[in-house]
Formats: structure tokens, sequence, C-alpha cells
């Protein structure tokens, strides 16, 4: 795609870029989306009068242009499984037929000895889709992608948690990163303080993670001409060299983006044997035999001469209903097999109230938690107890009377002092147990 043309509205003023040339255009983006015919000729213009010409073209959209839905699939099942799951999963009215799946690959875990990972779904807006697509009509070339433009100034790859914030003149933008992939989307309105709007959505994303802190946050956006609004920031960050202008230097990178564009076509769930449909099936089948004999008995009636032949195909029919009930009797129990499949996908978690409460119940009364860490399934508690022997007396009581915890392990102790008082610090290392449990069974 290296003659391709990438239009940019991410920021105030659309910005056009081909090549090694970017122009940024007087035309607003407002004005595009509220006036579009009037627009594109504006944008056609500025094309001749920079001599601009391309084979396609690609548009490059902030967030408030998309919708964007998380959705859990099993990771344990072929591709065509997670689709008919998605199906049931998406909101069709908001993510519609064309969208693009980002796998989070960070968020993949165990629950229930169930193998689970998140996946984002991001989708261009229909009133944006339709305005979008009379450019190209009026430009007379494809539209070859739609981007998102958080990706053209995603922060740099690190091991730990970060976000990259966009801080534009009408509005702000923040993605919360873990490796490349965009864990949460938000785009704010500025409304005076776009440095407090940005810290709470930190703060209110990771108090509903448990486990979780964030690095840094990366800043850019024309807003940063003045780098005295980051003192604001809660967090460590770092602000790139020009960062006003780091978006339009990327944007030669948009095509090679994840495309919203494409139409995706998700398969049917499979057919729900319920009692019901398998009794309306039965009376479908008894009813087409009762008019076979019913037909038989009439021509057996008129004419005797074919009684023999009648009574063949009586006997032929009748094996024939007896066979297919047999097939069908087989089918019922690969659906109810699946369907168990499904039920188990989607009922099942890890029960972390029962855990909590399993932990309180062990845990001596002069004891305290300063942190408790989760992966997968590992659980890291450290805090302090008034000596050593609680310590080694609360890892032998997880042991033996947990539960859900197993494995306990003290891998470090030493004293503290706090107010005059000498207490043992620690840390213990424990597994938890794969949670065993009744479920409710759904019925359709």
């Amino acid at each position: 795609m290296s003659n391709s043309l990438v239009i940019d509205f991410s920021e105030d003023f659309i910005t056009l870029s081909h090549q090694d040339k970017i122009i940024a255009t007087n035309l607003s983006v407002k004005d595009f989306f509220e006036n579009t015919e009037l627009s594109c000729d504006v944008i056609k213009r500025d094309l001749a009068d920079n001599n601009i010409y391309f084979a396609d073209w690609c548009a490059s959209l902030p967030i408030s242009c998309l919708n964007h839905q998380i959705v859990t699939l099993p990771e344990n099942v072929s591709d065509k499984e997670k689709m008919v799951f998605l199906r049931l999963e998406l909101d069709k009215k908001l993510i519609g037929k064309r969208f693009a799946i980002q796998k989070l690959e960070v968020t993949t875990r165990v629950e229930a000895e169930q193998e689970l990972c998140d996946y984002m779904l991001l989708a261009v807006k229909e009133n944006i889709f339709k305005k979008l697509t009379l450019l190209a009509l009026s430009l007379k070339k494809p539209v070859a992608a739609m981007v998102p433009s958080f990706y053209l100034h995603g922060a740099e790859e690190i091991n730990q948690l970060r976000a990259s914030v966009w801080l534009g003149e009408t509005a702000s933008e923040i993605v919360i990163w873990g490796k490349d992939n965009p864990l949460a989307v938000a785009s704010f309105e500025n409304n005076g303080d776009q440095i407090g709007d940005i810290n709470r959505f930190i703060v209110d994303y990771f108090d509903s993670v448990d486990g979780l802190s964030l690095s840094k946050v990366f800043l850019f956006g024309p807003q940063m001409r003045d780098s005295a609004l980051a003192y604001g920031v809660s967090y460590p960050y770092e602000i790139p060299e020009d960062p006003t202008r780091y978006l339009q230097y990327n944007l030669s990178y948009a095509p090679q983006c994840l495309n919203l564009i494409n139409e995706i076509k998700l398969p049917n769930p499979p057919i729900s044997w319920t009692p019901v449909n398998i009794g309306m099936m039965v009376c479908a089948l008894v009813s087409f035999a009762f008019c076979v004999l019913s037909g038989m008995n009439y021509v057996h009636n008129f004419t005797l001469k074919r009684e023999l032949i009648a009574l063949r195909a009586k006997s032929t029919k009748y094996r024939k209903l007896l066979n297919e009930h047999k097939t069908l009797k087989v089918k019922e129990a690969e659906y109810e097999a699946e369907h168990e499949f499904y039920l188990n996908i989607t009922k099942r978690r890890t029960p972390w109230k029962e855990i909590l409460t399993d932990l309180s119940r062990l845990t001596p009364p002069e004891m305290w938690f300063d942190r408790l860490s989760a992966n997968k399934n590992k659980l890291l508690i450290v805090g302090k107890a008034s000596n050593v022997k609680d310590v080694s007396n609360f890892s032998i009581n997880l042991n033996n009377n947990s539960k859900f915890i197993n494995e306990a392990l003290v891998i470090g102790t030493r004293d503290y002092e706090e107010a005059g008082q000498v207490y043992s610090e620690f840390q213990i290392s424990t597994q938890l147990k794969s949670p065993t449990g009744k479920f409710d069974k759904i019925t359709i």
C-alpha cells in the first residue's frame, strides 16, 4: 500500500499523509461530519493543490468514532466454536457486521479448569461509516482500511502495564496497554480538567482489577505544547520528542494497523435439542406414519391384488422410520454433549468469594495482610504477624485445613519495628486448588 493516502480524523483538523508528504488542512473534523458533501469538495481541492495522486486511501479514526466491546472466549476449542460463542455474546446493535477482533494475550487465564482469554472487538460507528462511504464515492477511490488511530501513538512496549494519553484541544483519549494489547480505551470531551479525567479513569480501571498497577503514562497531543500540564498526572510519565506532531509522523503506518472495514459472518449456534423440539419432531414423524398407513389402507381396500405390494411397502417404510429414530437418538446425545460443553464454558468460574472467606477463617487474630497477589493458580500473601511462630502455624494451617489453598510455603520473614513494637514481616507463596462445586444446569 505504498501509494495509499492516509486521511486522519484524530485531531481538530483533518490531516492528509501521502508517502513523505504531510498536509494539515483547514477543514475541521466537526465540519466534515456535519456537512460531508461540501467537505468532500474541500478535500479534493487540497489534494489537487498539493499534486497528490493515490490508488486507494485509509481513514485513521479516534476512539470517539468507534464502538468497542470486550468478550471472553474459551481457548481450548476450535476457531469455529469460538465464533459461535462470539455470536452468542456479541452486542449486534453496538458492533454490527463490520469489525475487527484483537486477542488480548495478556489476559489468558484458567478458571474452573477452563482456559479463557479476553478479546476486544472494535467497529466504526454506523453514522461515521456512512460519511466515510460518501467520501469514497466523491474521491472515486476505494477505501482500503479504517483503522484506530490510537495504534499509531501506542506506548512503547514494556513488560509492565502502561498507558498512552492523547491530549487534544477539544477531546482526550486514553488507552491502557499490556504489551501490544489495548486492554481498555476511553475518550473524553475537554471539560477544562483533562488531566483529572485521565487520573480518574486510571484509578477506576485498576480498582476493578486486583493485583495490577500502572508503570508509566506516555503523553502526546497538541495540548502538550505546555509540558507543565503533565505535572498533574498522578503516575510516572514520559513525554516523547515533539509530542504535538507525534501522530502525524506515524500516519504512514496506518494501513498496517487493525482494519475495521471487513465484514465478518458469524456461524449460527447449534440447534437446541430441548424436550419440546424433540416432541414436535416425534409428532411430525408419527403424523407422517399415519398418513402413509391411511393411504396404504385406502389402496388395499380398493384393490386386493396389490395387497402384498402394499404390505411390503409398509414394512419398508417402518424400517426406515426405525432407522431415522435411531439416528435422531444418536444426534440427540451429541447435541446434549455440546450443550453441556457450552454450559461449562459459560457458567463455571473460580469462587473468589469462598476463597477469601476460607482465608479469613484460617488467619490468626494477631496477623494482618499488606498485599495479596494472584496469578493464574498461584497466590502470594505479604503481611505482618506478632511473631515468627504465628507465621509458621498459619502456613501449616493453610496446608491442612484450607478447602482452596495448598502448598503454602514461607518464602521470607524479617523483623519489623513500628511504634516501639517488633513484628515479624513475612511472605507466603501458595497454590490455588482447582475449584469443585455444583452448578445449576441451564434449561432452554
